[in-house]
């Protein structure tokens, strides 16, 4: 089984606040936020008088980093407003800065990423703005800029002789949607003739280390089932036109037809398998080797899986349901051993005649998911010169599990089908104009593929229908565009969807839910100083309900914010309840939704009380 990480060992949390400074009290109502303006130019931007110097050095030497490319952004914006490289003596300057909260980050060949304020390297790591006033000078600001870490090691065959030119990646651990899932790191290597390989430039993590081989006898039965294919293409289109091409070839001219192979080398993951939930992870530290991770390739048995897309019990048609296309409909094969989106080995359209085929695909359990979206209407009549406004799309989807063991799998049927409808009612507290509400299932796991759910009016009398949703697990909340509400609770059985997600089966409807509507939610302000009242940089405050039941992903009632360099943060959009708050360094974004992260924090962490709609300002000092 896959290494759990690092036994929750997260190295120096370093601070943890201790104590609250007395505040609070109820603000004025607040508006919901508008949507953000567009960046200001960058003229605009850069009008101003304050200055920012500094220097790039080496973290592992301390030596000055030259040419290294310096970027400064506005945080709030994101508007760049300037570039520079630094001199011979690693040094950098900004000139004509308006007054504005800022973020520094830099970047070079052979180094890490790094913003100012980051007290690792990481992508998921924030930094700290830094505030600027009007006219002020902050100099001689310290980058130090960390080496990337590297794995190594030596690729055989499958008698132990060096493997030359084999594709090795590696994959790591990250947190996203509140799970902890593997990525593609972006890095990747080949082996020598000597069989070694070296991937370097990673960021501190835990990866998955994998070789790829390319099999010429699979390469070359590819090459010729596209060769065929494009040219029985021509000839249809030819046939189709009445005309025939006297330089196209007759198939016979390709030589014999080559079978599908019946074995080749296969993905290989440390310490020798197929499967990724049965990888060893190795974890790297900034600027650490580690060497050793070798890999023997195997020929396994492959096959072809193949089958059709269907719709109806027939083909599905090119026209399709209201305009569906079969050449926008995706096949996923989904590895069943990997239940994140790391499983999903391949995708592919299908073709015009509704047929999809995989090959070369090793033993194992796999599940066939179908996608396509169609629109949900037949286009109205339009007038003279009117444009066609665009289609309100909706899913169909098919899925199917097979095992594959070695031999061919074909005729496999993925009937296409609408998805579910969940349907309730919206009841109001306070001012909500409901005309001005929409809601929709928001996925609340990984999903394969991507879906264009429809949204759902809310009728008058409350009631709502949301139409086209697949097979999953869900939230249902506002759809976006949805103005002057939030959704306080969605409740489907008993439970309520916004803190614990439902599934939705294939086949079944889910019917009852009652969504509760409130003007705004909470929020929670303050500054983060020292025993000096001084702002302290360099920290991440997190917020998390006292009740461990709501410490899961994604949940809406965990949030971290990182605080500007005066040290002013704010935490939005809280349901009303009772909550702890504490302030950590080194912390990965997605980090604090691990229930083992949020036990470290709850012994240190202040006592917050928010009521519905509440502005807090809640100032917090660290003691060291």
């Amino acid at each position: 089984m896959v290494k759990s990480m690092l036994g929750h060992a997260r190295g120096c949390l370093v601070c943890i606040v201790a104590c609250a400074v007395a505040g609070g009290g109820a603000f004025a109502q607040v508006r919901s936020p508008a949507p953000p303006a567009p960046p200001p130019s960058l003229a605009a931007e850069t009008a101003g008088t304050g200055v920012i110097t500094g220097v790039i050095t080496a973290g592992d030497t301390g030596r000055p980093l030259r040419r290294t490319r310096v970027m400064l952004t506005n945080s709030e914006t994101n508007a760049n407003l300037g570039t520079a490289v630094t001199d011979l003596d690693g040094r950098f300057r900004f000139d004509k800065l308006p007054a504005a909260a800022l973020t520094l980050k830099a970047s070079k060949a052979g180094y890490l990423d790094i913003a100012y304020g980051q007290k690792k390297p990481g992508s998921g790591r924030a930094g700290t703005s830094i505030q600027l006033a009007d006219g002020q000078k902050i100099e001689n600001v310290q980058l130090q800029m960390p080496r990337g870490g590297v794995i190594s090691g030596t690729v055989v065959d499958e008698v132990g002789d060096p493997a030359f030119g084999v594709p090795v990646r590696v994959m790591r651990y990250v947190m996203r949607n509140g799970t902890r899932e593997l990525t593609a790191s972006g890095k990747a290597g080949e082996s020598d003739d000597r069989g070694q390989y070296r991937v370097s430039g990673l960021m501190p993590g835990e990866y998955v280390v994998c070789a790829v081989p390319r099999d010429e006898l699979v390469l070359a039965a590819a090459q010729y089932e596209s060769l065929l294919a494009r040219m029985n293409e021509i000839r249809a289109a030819n046939a189709a036109r009445g005309t025939v091409d006297p330089n196209l070839r007759d198939n016979s001219s390709f030589g014999s037809v080559p079978s599908d192979p019946k074995d080749a080398y296969v993905t290989i993951c440390v310490p020798g398998t197929t499967r990724m939930n049965e990888a060893t992870s190795v974890t790297v530290d900034v600027g650490e080797e580690r060497q050793g991770q070798n890999i023997q390739l195997q020929i396994l048995p492959i096959a072809r899986v193949s089958g059709t897309v269907s719709w109806s019990g027939g083909k599905m048609p090119t026209a399709g349901p209201s305009g569906g296309s079969t050449a926008d409909t995706q096949v996923h094969l989904v590895d069943r051993s990997t239940p994140d989106t790391a499983g999903v080995m391949r995708v592919i359209h299908v073709k015009s005649d509704g047929a999809f085929s995989f090959t070369n695909v090793p033993p194992g359990a796999y599940t066939l998911e179908a996608h396509a979206d169609v629109p949900m209407a037949d286009p109205a009549p339009l007038q003279p010169g009117q444009r066609p406004p665009p289609p309100v799309m909706t899913p169909l989807w098919a899925s199917v599990e097979v095992f594959v063991s070695g031999q061919p799998i074909s005729n496999v049927t993925l009937e296409m089908a609408h998805g579910m409808n969940v349907s309730g009612r919206v009841v109001t507290e306070g001012a909500v104009d409901l005309s001005r509400v929409t809601v929709t299932a928001l996925p609340a796991g990984p999903m394969f593929g991507e879906f264009s759910i429809p949204a759902a009016k809310v009728e008058a009398d409350g009631r709502f229908t949301i139409t086209g949703v697949v097979p999953g697990r869900y939230r249902i909340g506002l759809a976006r565009g949805s103005t002057g509400a939030v959704i306080k609770s969605a409740v489907f059985s008993g439970s309520d969807t916004l803190d614990f997600p439902m599934e939705v089966k294939p086949g079944v409807d889910v019917v009852g839910g009652l969504l509760t509507a409130v003007p705004r939610f909470a929020e929670i302000s303050g500054l983060l100083q020292d025993a000096a009242s001084k702002p302290v940089p360099g920290f991440t405050v997190i917020v998390f309900p006292l009740d461990p039941r709501f410490w899961t992903p994604s949940s809406r009632r965990i949030q971290a914010a990182r605080p500007t360099t005066d040290g002013r943060f704010t935490l939005r959009n809280l349901p009303a309840g009772e909550y702890r708050l504490a302030a950590v360094t080194d912390v990965e974004t997605g980090e604090w939704f691990d229930p083992a992260f949020l036990r470290t924090l709850m012994s240190s962490a202040v006592a917050v009380t928010l009521t519905e709609g509440e502005r807090k300002e809640q100032p917090l000092r660290i003691v060291r």
